[in-house]
This record gives C-alpha cells, sequence and structure tokens, in this order.
C-alpha cells in the first residue's frame, strides 16, 4: 500500500470511529444542560462541534455561540462551524470580552496588570447591562474545553449573555475536569460549578478514546499518568510504536529530532503533517530549527507554518490534534503543571508520536513504567 493511499485510509477510519462518539448525544439530548467530561483523545471537539451542527439544523438555536480558552482552537473551531453555521459566534473567551468591552476599555484598562483576570470581564458585563434592552446576545451555548473557562469573573458575562442564564438557558459544556487543568488551576472545580450554577445540569463522561492509535493511548495513560485509564480505545493496533529517546545536550537532541522528521518525510507524510510541540516558547527545539540552514525554510511557527512542518507551545496547541507530533524540550518533571503538559502533548497525536526527553528524566519514566 501506498504511503498516500495508508493515510487516506487512516482519516476516514478516524473519522468513523469518532463519529461513534455522537452516540454520547443521542443519549444526552433530552437534557437541556449537560457536562460532557473526559480525557483527551475522548473526541470532546468533535461532539462540541457536531452538537452545534444539531441546533442550528434543527433550529433549537437560533444565536447559537461556541467559546473555548485557546486562541488556535477558536480559529479551528470557526472554520469548522462556518459551512453550516456562519452566523454563529465563535471565539476564544478572552476575544469574545474585548469585542464586547471594546467601546468601554481605556487605555489604563489595557495596561493594567488585572486585565486578563478579571477587569476585562467586568468591563464586557458592563457592556452587555448597558444594552441589556437589546436581551441576551446567546439563546444556545456550547463551550469547549470548559475546564480553562470555568473562573468566576468568566461564568459572571456567560450568565448575563446566554438567555436563561446558566441556571436555566440552553448549553453544552465538554471538558477534562482534571488532565488539563492549566490555566484554570482548579479556581473552581467542576463540582463547585454545577451544585452553585447550574444544580439541574445533567453530566455524562466519556472514557473511549477515538483519536490515538492503541500504542500511543498506552503511552498517554503510562507516562501521562492518565487515572483512570481509557476503558477502550477504538483504533486498532497499526504496529508502529511511539519513540522514545534521550538526549544529554541541546545540539544532541536537534540532532535526533532531525533524524526523526527525515523518517516521516520518507514514509510519505507531508511536512504539513506534523507539528513539534515544546513547554517552553523561547529557546525551543522547533525555534533552533529555523536558524539551521537545511531546515530553515521548511520549518515554522504553527501561525505561519502552511505546507511545513511547524511548531508551538503544548499551552497554545491544546485542544488540537496532528497527525505527527514530536514533544521536545522537557528536561525535568518537577511540578504537577509540566506533568500536565507533558499528558496534554502525548495525546495530540493521531498516527506518529515522537518524544524527546532530557537523560534526567530516565529515572522518571522508569519509576512510572
Amino acid at each position: 500500500m501506498s504511503p498516500k493511499t495508508r493515510r487516506r485510509e487512516q482519516d476516514e477510519e478516524l473519522l468513523r470511529l469518532t463519529e461513534e462518539q455522537f452516540e454520547a448525544l443521542d443519549q444526552s439530548s433530552l437534557n437541556p444542560r449537560v457536562v460532557f467530561s473526559g480525557p483527551a483523545g475522548t473526541g470532546k471537539t468533535v461532539l462540541a462541534v457536531e452538537t452545534l451542527r444539531r441546533a442550528v439544523v434543527t433550529g433549537k438555536a437560533k444565536r447559537p455561540a461556541m467559546l473555548c480558552f485557546n486562541k488556535l482552537l477558536g480559529a479551528e473551531l470557526a472554520s469548522r462551524v462556518q459551512s453550516f453555521a456562519p452566523h454563529a459566534t465563535v471565539a476564544h473567551i478572552d476575544g469574545w470580552l474585548a469585542q464586547l468591552a471594546n467601546p468601554l476599555l481605556t487605555r489604563a484598562d489595557r495596561d493594567d496588570a488585572s486585565f486578563f483576570r478579571g477587569l476585562l470581564a467586568e468591563r464586557a458585563a458592563d457592556a452587555l447591562l448597558l444594552n441589556e434592552t437589546s436581551g441576551p446576545p446567546f439563546d444556545f451555548l456550547v463551550v469547549d474545553e470548559a475546564q480553562d473557562i470555568l473562573q468566576p469573573h468568566y461564568l459572571d458575562v456567560i450568565d448575563l449573555a446566554l438567555e436563561g442564564g446558566l441556571a436555566g438557558g440552553l448549553w453544552n459544556m465538554f471538558g477534562d475536569f482534571v488532565g488539563q487543568d492549566i490555566f484554570a488551576q482548579g479556581r473552581l472545580g467542576l463540582e463547585s460549578f454545577v451544585s452553585d450554577r447550574c444544580p439541574t445540569a445533567a453530566r455524562f463522561l466519556l472514557t473511549t478514546n477515538c483519536r490515538n492509535t492503541r500504542a500511543i493511548s498506552e503511552y498517554v495513560v503510562a507516562l501521562g499518568r492518565l487515572n483512570p485509564p481509557y476503558r477502550r480505545v477504538l483504533r486498532p493496533d497499526d504496529h508502529v510504536d511511539p519513540e522514545l529517546v534521550f538526549w544529554r545536550t541541546r545540539d544532541q537532541q536537534k540532532a535526533l529530532i532531525i533524524s526523526f522528521l527525515r523518517k516521516c518525510l520518507d514514509d510519505g507524510f507531508r511536512p504539513s503533517d506534523i507539528v513539534m510541540l515544546s513547554p517552553r516558547a523561547d529557546s525551543s527545539a522547533g525555534l533552533e530549527l529555523t536558524s539551521n540552514p537545511t531546515w530553515s525554510s521548511s520549518v515554522a511557527p504553527w501561525a505561519d507554518g502552511t505546507g511545513r512542518i511547524s511548531f508551538t507551545t503544548i499551552q497554545a496547541f491544546k485542544g488540537l490534534e496532528a497527525p505527527i507530533v514530536l514533544i521536545t524540550d522537557f528536561d525535568c518533571m518537577d511540578t504537577a503543571q509540566q506533568q500536565s503538559l507533558f499528558y496534554i502533548g502525548l495525546s495530540r497525536a493521531l498516527h506518529r508520536l515522537a518524544i524527546f526527553l532530557n537523560d534526567d528524566l530516565k529515572s522518571f519514566v522508569r519509576s512510572i513504567t
């Protein structure tokens, strides 16, 4: 089988297996407010888009909205929704708040240290209250990566923007409320959100991995310390194991990365299939490759990487996925934040995964495998 044919079959299989998760929407469709909770790889983003599509085509939503936390994910969601709901509000939440609050914002507001920690949301709430004669802008809301938005200042604005509010409105939220809580950091847990804001909300647990191959999912569970593990993995074993390699110096890591990239390209993958993810924004392996004479024209930041190998931070890529993922630049695993980023990065890969760890982390790997 040619690489092109193999890749097409993998994509078709992935779509079919992901759509099996639509049963979760069927089972919860009679509930006006539902929280879908599941680890990475359980199809939450696909289900979120399908939820909005169903609400639009059935006429349930006249003023639909979809919000998330990450800017890159917001752009991806807007692209997916455009074909069936061009009138929907689709945005990352700070971008939406800035648009709402713009008429009221001053230069002093923008320079305030608390701008993204409550002040922006306060100004957006003021703007909604000033225009309350026009009514709430949304009558149906979908939130993806909801664990990052369960913060009081965000929820207060959403309460005003949604017809019926969080307690009585129509909404669905999708999130990993344990493993991917890297932005909100537990300031408002799921239990508190439900009991305090929407006690009548239904809960649905997603436990089936439909994104990763069996081998990659085993790495997510073991190295990512996913507990409880997936109850089921839909994708079969493709007999290609992830690559876990250790490096002592930055130059050695770079050489190992280049070797893996060449192997992927030789196997028929496109440069645009490959994403390098790092916990750091500066001095990352991807950034270093842009100064390499051989690779500089083939590698670019994710935002500029059309047709090329791209790189970005794990934080920015949260909620997205790629056929091939390289995890780079991990030289310590001392904090819960670092371990959470590692788990998130591992779970982004659809077909191939390579993990590049500092030699000092061999003991970390031995302790959990």
